[in-house]
């Protein structure tokens, strides 16, 4: 499937403010790199606000 920046499943649909979008992307990308995936979902059970 190749799907151009802010294209959604090939559809066509445009993301809104999509440098904005592309910011955050990026950003959560860099922090996940860094930082590494987080803990398995059992560590947060119980801990909702």
């Amino acid at each position: 499937m190749n799907l151009k920046f802010g294209q959604v499943m090939g559809k066509g649909m445009e993301l809104p403010d999509k440098e904005l979008t592309a910011g955050i992307i990026s950003a959560a990308i860099a922090v996940h790199k860094a930082l590494g995936p987080g803990f398995l979902e059992s560590v947060y059970e119980g801990h909702e606000c």
